[in-house]
């Protein structure tokens, strides 16, 4: 069944009133600190060479694993992307601040890691079982290691993720001295609150696009407690940033009447029919829309 869902655009935007939020600045370290200094320990060592490919296979790939988990899991789960950075809605502080830390408990267990692996020729916990070291490699592997001066970059204190508090507000404009300057003052700040609504606004567009393609889906397949808890989870993120910075468009009104329905499912743990109601419920949006 093709979804004929089409939503007239919305074309005014409240800016009136203060737009609050924060805004997250980043800085990870990249796989650069292990490519300036590490190789040159072991040129013209034969063992260096499986040093080396370690250090390219699991530490250089973690490393990226690592930051790939913020700016692809972290970060769209919780920020709003726009042209001048990504804003951060203030119900979202807690949450996003307990998966930073987190994040940062990882990079000091892989800068341990690395540490011990180059000073110590200690194979990480967390390397692939498919990768074999004998005994007699790894003797081999300190002994060269304890014999050369080994700076191990510093990795957990370059993990940088800045949040800072912004408010919009007119009223700031009326400290300003100076019409020119107040004019300009006033026109910056309609341009910001207008890209901050639009970005929410593609957030919600790209949101809403994306549970009715699951729509679909689930009147194919079973659908699970899981699945049903997943799409709670979407559907009440999107609808309160919307709720915090005042949006009711039509896209949000049909997240809103998805998510009754969703709440219903759910609570009444009747997944067994859910697939036929969200269906339904699809349909209904479809026909509405035409």
């Amino acid at each position: 069944m093709e979804s004929k869902v089409e939503v007239k655009e919305v074309k005014e935007v409240e800016l009136g009133g203060e737009v609050s939020g924060f805004l997250v600045i980043s800085s990870l370290p990249s796989k650069a600190l292990l490519e300036k200094s590490l190789p040159k320990f072991f040129e013209n060592v034969k063992i260096g060479l499986e040093v080396i490919r370690l250090l390219q296979g699991y530490f250089y790939n973690r490393l990226g694993v690592l930051a790939r988990n913020f700016y692809n899991e972290i970060l769209p789960r919780y920020t709003i992307k726009t042209v001048f950075g990504y804003i951060l809605p203030p119900e979202f502080l807690n949450e996003f601040t307990r998966e930073v830390e987190a994040l940062k408990k990882e990079y000091e267990e892989y800068e341990r890691d690395l540490v011990d692996f180059l000073l110590n020729g200690k194979i990480p916990d967390g390397c692939s079982d498919r990768a074999k070291f004998y005994p007699e490699y790894l003797e081999v592997v300190k002994r060269y290691l304890q014999t050369e001066k080994i700076e191990v970059p510093e990795i957990a204190s370059r993990v940088r993720v800045d949040i800072i508090p912004f408010v919009i507000s007119r009223r700031i404009v009326e400290a300003i001295a100076g019409e020119e300057l107040q004019r300009q003052t006033e026109r910056l700040i309609s341009e910001t609150k207008r890209e901050i609504f639009e970005a929410i606004q593609r957030e919600i567009e790209e949101q809403l696009k994306s549970i009715l393609q699951r729509l679909k889906e689930y009147q194919t397949k079973r659908i699970n407690h899981f699945t049903i808890k997943a799409l709670k989870k979407d559907l009440d993120r999107i609808i309160s940033i919307a709720y915090q910075y005042n949006i009711n468009s039509e896209r949000v009104k049909i997240l809103k009447d998805i998510k009754k329905e969703v709440d219903e499912i759910a609570e009444k743990k009747i997944t067994v029919e859910a697939s036929g109601r969200l269906g339904a419920l699809l349909a209904n949006i479809s026909e509405g829309s035409q």
